[in-house]
Parts: C-alpha cells; structure tokens; sequence
C-alpha cells in the first residue's frame, strides 16, 4: 500500500510502538518510499517504558530504530524521517532529558514530546506530568480539570488529511479510534467519493457549528 502511494506521489506517514521493526522488515520499509516513520517511546528503561506500554520491550524497539538508520544509510535514502514520539507522564516526566540524548544517539530526525490523552481526567488522573508545558489539563477554580484547549469549532485534520484502518475505511483522523464516525470504505468505492461523500460532509459541517458535540473532539487539542 505504501509503495502503490507512493508511486502516485502520495506522502505517506505511519506511527507504531515499533515492536514489528526487525532487520527484514526495516529493509523494506525504507524501499517502500515511506516518507515519516513515528515511533512511539514512551521511557528510557525498561522500568519506565514498560509502566505505559504493557509487555513492551525497549531494546527490540530500539533495535528496530537503528535498523531503519542503518539500512537508510546502506540504501542512500532520505526517507523515511524518523521521528520519536514521547508521551509525557506523572511517571516519565524525570527522563525528557535523557530522552533527548537517546534521540541523539540514535541519529534519528526529529524527537516530540507529546501531551497525554487521559480519559479520565476530570478529577485528575496519576498519570498526569508535574510540567506545565507537557500538561493537556489545566485545574480550575472549582477543583476539577478541564482541556487547556479553546476548542475553536474547525479542524484542519478533517481537510489536511485521511485515516484508512485497517478495514478500509476512511475516519476523519486518528482520535475515531472505534472506526465510529467512518466516511466509508475504499472496498466498495473510491476514496474521492468516500472523502465527499454525504457522511462526511455532514460531519465536517457539525464540527464548523458544535465542536464540542463529539466526546473524541473534546479532548483534542488540534485546531
């Protein structure tokens, strides 16, 4: 799929905990054109990586990293860029220092560190960072927590881009983790047509008149 992409000079992007990256796969990967390859680490031990990712493993990941480096070397290839992607806890927030000298060793392109999503987070949750900067909620007056974000009612995701799962269908992006609000399916027709196609038409215009009306929507912070 990615190769077929990017023959039609598609960008391609895709985000894993990384835990399929092997010597083979990683080859592939950098034939295939794929143009920005994020992997999420969310530690940089084992201790703390494993606290979020349940039965995940450091060291196969970074090896899967260092693949991609190595082969996109080998192979005289700029892509794909790849990009680290740490989610900042209560219980990781002490290694953003050392993460930053890890991103460094590794030689990857970029390194983010991203706020965490908490669907608990109205009275506050034990995963939420200490620092400010990192924190998607802020406590109010009355004790509770709520979204930094304004929430303005668009989104550039709904326009500047597609999600296709696994089955086939177009999602407005990537927080519809349920497949619930599904534009249509690319097995039954094409995605111009799924991507104007009247369901998703109509939730492009309720997200322009009541962001807020979907729980997904409102514990984003994209604008």
């Amino acid at each position: 799929m990615i190769d077929y992409a990017h023959n039609a000079h598609i960008y391609t992007s895709t985000s894993t905990n990384g835990h399929f990256l092997n010597n083979k796969s990683a080859r592939e990967i950098v034939l295939s054109g794929l143009d920005k390859l994020i992997v999420s680490i969310d530690g940089c031990t084992q201790e703390v990586y494993e606290k979020y990712r349940k039965g995940g493993n450091l060291q196969r990941v970074l090896g899967g990293i260092e693949a991609i480096m190595q082969y996109k070397k080998e192979l005289h290839s700029v892509t794909p860029l790849v990009e680290i992607q740490f989610i900042v806890f209560k219980t990781n927030e002490h290694q953003i220092e050392d993460m930053k000298r890890l991103a460094k060793m590794l030689k990857v392109e970029r390194l983010s560190f991203k706020t965490a999503q908490l669907y608990d987070f109205e009275n506050g949750n034990e995963l939420m960072t200490t620092i400010d900067k990192y924190a998607r909620y802020k406590k109010t007056d009355t004790g509770k927590y709520e979204i930094k974000s304004t929430l303005p009612n668009h989104c550039k995701r709904l326009w500047g881009g597609a999600v296709i799962n696994t089955q086939g269908e177009i999602l407005p992006c990537c927080f519809d983790k349920g497949s619930d609000y599904s534009f249509g399916s690319i097995k039954e027709q094409s995605f111009a047509s799924n991507w104007h196609s009247a369901k998703a038409t109509d939730f492009r215009s309720k997200i322009l008149q009541n962001r807020k009306q979907f729980e997904m929507c409102r514990n984003c912070t994209s604008k």
